[in-house]
């Protein structure tokens, strides 16, 4: 399959995918023992960066597969931007909220914040990359 056929057919994929990441995010954060089965079962050491590595690394992805889905619907790089970083930072809010209503998960605002951050850094490397990987003339 050439490169043409694939970039379109990616594209179409790619809200799917962002929905598919976004479920998985939310069964991970709202299941009993999702996010801590793997935590208690990792060595001592590393239990206590596991969990603001996941939440870091779980909402940059799905920032940035929602970045890649909305530059179709907003081709200007600050509009996708925003709205990538709006929609994930509320979607992470949300998660968090429902999570003090459950009887074996808490929610709490640190939580939020490092969602959020996960969000900012990798929206912040793509707007980067994508400058970078421009030609020269169109910077």
């Amino acid at each position: 399959m050439t490169m043409s056929r694939v970039e379109p057919a990616l594209r179409w994929a790619l809200p799917f995918m962002t929905l598919a990441w976004a479920g998985f995010l939310f069964w991970v954060m709202t299941s009993t023992r999702g996010g801590e089965a793997i935590v208690e079962g990792s060595p001592g050491a590393l239990a206590p960066l596991l969990a603001p590595a996941a939440h870091l690394g779980g909402f940059g992805v799905l920032a940035g597969l929602a970045l890649l889905s909305s530059l179709r619907t907003w081709p200007r790089l600050p509009v996708s931007l925003a709205a990538s970083f709006a929609g994930v930072a509320f979607y992470g809010a949300a998660i968090e909220l429902y999570q003090t209503t459950l009887p074996a998960r808490t929610g709490a605002w640190a939580d939020v914040a490092l969602n959020a951050t996960g969000a900012a850094a990798a929206l912040a490397a793509l707007s980067v990359l994508r400058r970078w990987r421009r030609p020269r003339a169109q910077r």
